[in-house]
């Protein structure tokens, strides 16, 4: 079956382990048992045995009885569930200059604002050239100026830095508070 080789779970005869600690349907606990035992035991349950964590040296293999239709259509939620989550913690950039208009910089606010709202981070980075490069009270004002727009939507997780001759930057991460 594709599915079960999609998630990475050992059903029945794929486990190579020979002896297993076995949570039963109903949550025994078999301690020491052969893997066709446990098979022989599934089976009259009409049920299948899956290896949840494999031998690991002095450690014995983990394996539980259960529906197998049923296990795998939950391992997929949960895997389905996982990849929703990882991609909501993408990180948006925004790049400005130092001489942003007010206007310009507080629609970049609002886009951050309601990118926290959809539970991005946001990358603040400020871009100098030419003789902007040694105006850092510049910098400074358009950073601090950025703050003020996102307000209490957001806040700093990492502050303002010069990575390069060119760039400044900062994190911002949502503010949890609802």
């Amino acid at each position: 079956m594709k599915f079960d080789k999609e998630l990475g779970y050992k059903f029945d005869d794929n486990i190579s382990e020979r002896h297993l600690f076995l949570i039963d349907s109903d949550g025994t606990k078999h301690t020491d048992i052969s893997l066709a035992d446990a098979i022989k035991l599934a089976s009259s349950k009409k049920m299948n045995v899956v290896l949840i964590v494999p031998s690991n040296g002095d450690k014995q293999a983990i394996a539980r009885v259960v529906d197998k239709g049923k296990f795998l259509f939950e391992a997929k939620k949960k895997d389905k569930e996982k990849k929703k989550l990882a991609q909501s913690s993408k990180v948006k950039e925004i790049t400005v200059r130092p001489q942003i208009g007010d206007n310009d910089l507080l629609r970049f606010a609002n886009n951050a604002i309601d990118w926290f709202k959809q539970g991005f981070q946001v990358k603040l980075r400020i871009k100098t050239v030419g003789r902007m490069k040694e105006r850092i009270d510049l910098v400074n004002a358009v950073y601090d100026k950025f703050l003020s727009y996102i307000g209490t939507n957001g806040k700093v997780q990492q502050p303002l830095k010069k990575l390069s001759p060119i760039f400044h930057s900062a994190f911002l991460v949502p503010n949890n508070k609802k």
